[in-house]
């Protein structure tokens, strides 16, 4: 399995579409967080846990809530998921959801 961290070091090193303050785009992010969930499947994990602070930490952004926990929302779309936690404004680095991986 790749490492995350030098995954991450492409993401803010190597992809060309970065925001203004040197962010991953809200694209990147989301592919970022469907590979996670795609590798957690193929090594034949049940669920995983995803929480906002954790992806942006990984991916080494700043003030980086909003875009991510929207990446995390549109991928609840298309797979069984339950939301752990949420704040009031649904836009935290304590936003989390479990995606269910097997049906």
């Amino acid at each position: 399995m790749s490492s995350p961290t030098l995954y991450t070091n492409n993401i803010n090193n190597e992809l060309a579409g970065k925001t203004a303050r040197g962010n991953p785009t809200t694209a990147e992010v989301e592919q970022f967080i469907s590979d996670k969930i795609e590798k957690a499947r193929l090594a034949g994990d049940s669920s995983i846990i995803i929480k906002c602070g954790d992806i942006q930490k990984e991916v080494k952004g700043e003030s980086m809530a909003a875009p991510i926990c929207n990446a995390m929302r549109k991928l609840m779309n298309g797979i069984p998921h339950e939301v752990l936690y949420t704040s009031e404004s649904g836009n935290s680095t304590g936003f989390k959801v479990e995606f269910f991986l097997k049906g």
